[in-house]
C-alpha cells in the first residue's frame, strides 16, 4: 500500500490504481434513495472501471470502532 495525492476525480484514480492491487476495499455511508440504497458517484465509478475485485463495506454509523479477532490480541 503507498499513499499518493492526486488532482482529477477520485473513481478514475482508484479504478486506475485497481490495476496493481488483488482488492479494491471502498467504504459506503448509509444513504437511501427513494428506491433504496444508493451509493455514491466514487463507488460507482469504480465498480465499473476496476479491473480489480471491489468490495463495498458499509459504515455503521455509530461512530463506534469496529475490533476484529486479531486486533483484540494485540496483532497487526
Amino acid at each position: 500500500m503507498a499513499e499518493e495525492a492526486v488532482v482529477g476525480r477520485p473513481g478514475a484514480h482508484l479504478a486506475d490504481a485497481s490495476r496493481d492491487g488483488s482488492l479494491v476495499v471502498l467504504g459506503r455511508r448509509r444513504r437511501h434513495a427513494l428506491v433504496g440504497p444508493h451509493i455514491g458517484p466514487v463507488t460507482h465509478e469504480v465498480l465499473h472501471r476496476a479491473t480489480a475485485p471491489v468490495a463495498v463495506v458499509p459504515h455503521d454509523g455509530s461512530g463506534r470502532r469496529i475490533t476484529t479477532r486479531r486486533a483484540r490480541a494485540g496483532l497487526r
